[in-house]
């Protein structure tokens, strides 16, 4: 049992750092992720500089917006400016994604750039099939009567 558990874990792993087979890994969605987050005003303000704003320029999806790049960096300052102060709550997806839709609602005459890209980010579907495939391989493993253990018993 100790060999799969930690079969398991080697694999999980691998995953999160990429050291496997291109097709199962989780690094590139795990940065486009983290560059997103520069849509959430209570996040950007202290974090996203114009190096952050280079990287999400260049992500394709925003490849629709003509001088993406440019246009992001000039509002920056402005945007960043707005976004100091914010708070949302993160513990409740919620009211977390209310609040932050709510301030994109009142604020995006401020920031058009801004404002059509983090509408673009909103609509990117994140893929859970990965994940979904790990839960399957751990519940092969340890079936459905261990299923509510604790990891310190498993």
């Amino acid at each position: 049992l100790l060999a799969q558990v930690n079969g398991a874990f080697t694999y999980l792993e691998a995953r999160l750092t990429d050291n496997c087979a291109a097709t199962y890994g989780c690094k590139e969605q795990h940065r486009i992720t983290g560059l997103l987050r520069a849509f959430n005003p209570a996040f950007a303000h202290g974090k996203v500089d114009a190096l952050w704003v280079q990287r999400l320029a260049s992500l394709p999806c925003f490849g629709c917006i003509p001088h993406v790049d440019a246009l992001l960096l000039q509002e920056m300052p402005s945007y960043l400016n707005a976004c100091q102060g914010v708070q949302v709550d993160v513990a409740d997806p919620q009211a977390f994604a209310t609040q932050v839709l709510s301030w994109w609602a009142s604020n995006h005459t401020r920031f058009p750039t801004w404002a059509e890209a983090a509408r673009i980010a909103m609509c990117l579907t994140p893929n859970s099939a990965s994940c979904e495939r790990v839960f399957s391989l751990l519940a092969c493993m340890f079936g459905s009567l261990r299923s509510t253990s604790l990891a310190d018993q498993v």
